[in-house]
């Protein structure tokens, strides 16, 4: 998100690019001036509302919450915020009690015998058909 530059962190706050398209130092800021994470999720435990288990701002593993508060001081200040660490929660805008699969492209590549299985765009469905087309396990056409 955010378009960091080639190397960032996926589980690092968003680096970018200057006019001359060298690496930034300091972290991309958002429209409120907060730093962001490379990675983001629509729904699920990082959402940062107060829930009884833990105070409103940044999410730590395990948080396994139903009852949530809503957001009412913003987007938390991740400046001093290691969000590789693993028990470090993504922020989610929409509280649930685990993440869902979301519905952005997703890359397949193939090699060799088959590989024509799997040009151009395809529905995630189509995969496990493409895979046993492949190894010769169907004859669908």
């Amino acid at each position: 998100s955010g378009y960091p530059t080639r190397g960032n962190p996926i589980l690092g706050l968003v680096r970018t690019n200057d006019m001359w398209g060298a690496p930034v130092a300091e972290p991309a800021l958002d429209a409120l001036g907060l730093p962001y994470t490379t990675l983001s999720y629509a729904n699920g435990p990082g959402y940062t509302g107060a829930s009884p288990a833990q105070k409103e701002g940044v999410k730590r593993f395990p948080h396994m919450v139903v009852e949530k508060e809503g957001i009412t001081a913003g987007r938390p200040d991740l400046s001093s915020v290691d969000p590789s660490d693993p028990s470090y929660l993504q922020e989610a805008a929409v509280p649930l009690l685990a993440e869902t699969h979301a519905g952005e492209d997703v890359a397949i590549y193939a090699g060799g015998p088959g590989a024509a299985a799997f040009d151009g765009v395809r529905e995630q469905t189509y995969v496990y058909d493409g895979i046993a087309r492949a190894l010769g396990w169907s004859t669908a056409d």
